[in-house]
């Protein structure tokens, strides 16, 4: 298990309505033992018909047929003692739902299975190479807490979280507080871990 701290900045790239040419290794997966990923598609402010805003309690007719895990949100970044629940299918983790403090309310849904489809064909594990066949550029930040870098998509309010290590960031930071713009491809094409939906 690893920490993180999720930092969001604002990022005013148009995504491109082009057709991606170089897609990655991860074929898109319809349906599972009955499950129909595409379902759950991830858009502004919702996962299917999963949306920010409702309860736990109205969100349970699209969860209950999964196995629910209650973790803590600090595992996703967020302090304060929230809970993060967690649903799985065959042991896959596909999502969770972090509430407001206190509150019934969903505040985060957190994509996490590659198997999940943006509604721009992404997924939560997208690397660098494929983000930058759909925006012009994309602007890191670094996570000064406890590491990693993050890339805000402003238009659909995601943010793709990327677990690198201190050493070896898809950045070059020239000041610690600096976002780094990425234009090109880096020798380290790393992929996010997961997508938040806010």
């Amino acid at each position: 298990m690893f920490f993180v701290a999720l930092t969001f900045f604002q990022c005013t790239n148009e995504p491109e309505q082009q057709e991606l040419t170089d897609q990655e290794d991860e074929g898109k997966v319809e349906q599972v033992d009955g499950f129909n990923y595409d379902d759950y598609k991830i858009s502004k402010g919702q996962l299917g018909n999963i949306r920010i805003g409702m309860t736990i309690e109205e969100a349970y007719e699209h969860t209950s047929q999964f196995q629910e895990i209650t973790s803590e949100a600090f595992f996703y970044g967020y302090g304060g003692g929230s809970p993060a629940y967690e649903y799985y299918k065959d042991n896959e983790l596909l999502f969770a739902l972090i509430p407001k403090l206190n509150t019934d309310s969903i505040l985060f849904i957190i994509g996490i299975s590659p198997n999940l489809k943006t509604h721009n064909d992404l997924t939560p594990t997208t690397s660098t190479r494929i983000l930058l066949n759909k925006y012009d550029k994309i602007t890191l930040n670094q996570d000064l807490m406890s590491g990693g870098e993050n890339f805000h998509d402003s238009i659909n309010n995601w943010t793709y979280h990327f677990a690198t290590e201190p050493d070896s960031p898809i950045g070059d930071y020239q000041q610690i507080d600096q976002p780094y713009s990425l234009s090109e491809i880096s020798e380290s094409d790393a992929k996010s871990v997961w997508i938040v939906i806010q």
